[in-house]
């Protein structure tokens, strides 16, 4: 039986709507650093939606005006700037913006457990190369809920394909997979037996880099992404 497959992108762009652009004049560079958006997270996740055929729902919206991966309750959930936001427009930005990307996700993972029993969801994020002035050892992150067995499957699946293209991939690395954030807010409201949400973690060294070799990343991930669409190496 094909798995259903849904893919999510939460900082696929840096976009400011009009109304709001007064509050980042001159904060460009801000916008354009890994800050603002997710490099080449959003390039990841259309690929792999093309090649499996599966549902994709991105967001182009800068994470600095709204955080799409935490929850209503985090403390992360407007940046620096957006946290001085007078009330009324925070409930503008939650009731507009966050509401509505996360009813679209939930409404697919929904259809996907009515159409297919189960729903593997994969999070395609990225992540700066140095961080604090430390270089980050991985080219590949792979997050998960380590007490869930199907996540924990798909994860070492995942980890053993990317590793046999000679990608250096590490498990709940460089955030840990059970952090605030979409896949656990679903993981709440959906049991191991019809959801898992892995978050996908590429390193935009390659975005910015050889071409080629970003290329290379797109492709044999496009490639576990469809393997998993088809249920043949989830379990075993």
């Amino acid at each position: 039986m094909k798995n259903a497959i849904v893919i999510t992108c939460e900082h696929g762009g840096n976009l400011i709507p009009e109304q709001f652009q007064f509050y980042f004049e001159g904060k460009e560079e801000l916008l354009s650093s890994h800050r603002g958006w997710d490099p080449g997270a959003l390039d990841a996740a259309e690929y792999c939606a093309d090649i499996s055929g599966c549902k994709l729902i991105c967001e182009n919206v800068s994470r600095l005006l709204i955080e799409q991966n935490r929850s209503p309750a985090s403390r992360n959930l407007y940046s620096e700037i957006s946290k001085n936001f007078s009330g009324e427009i925070k409930d503008h930005l939650f009731s507009e913006i966050y509401i509505k990307y996360h009813r679209r996700v939930e409404d697919a993972i929904v259809k996907g457990i009515e159409e297919c029993g189960r729903v593997n969801h994969f999070s395609i994020h990225s992540f700066t190369p140095v961080f604090n002035g430390v270089e980050r050892n991985a080219d590949i992150g792979i997050l998960y809920d380590p007490s869930r067995e199907p996540e924990r499957l798909i994860a070492g699946n995942m980890k053993k394909n990317l590793e046999g293209a000679g990608f250096n991939v590490r498990r709940n690395y460089p955030y840990r997979g059970i952090s605030d954030g979409v896949s656990s807010w679903l993981r709440g409201m959906y049991g191991e037996k019809v959801y898992s949400g892995i978050e996908v973690e590429i390193n935009q060294k390659f975005y910015y880099g050889d071409q080629a070799e970003w290329k290379r990343v797109l492709k044999r991930l496009g490639e576990c992404v469809w393997e998993f669409s088809t249920g043949g190496k989830i379990y075993p």
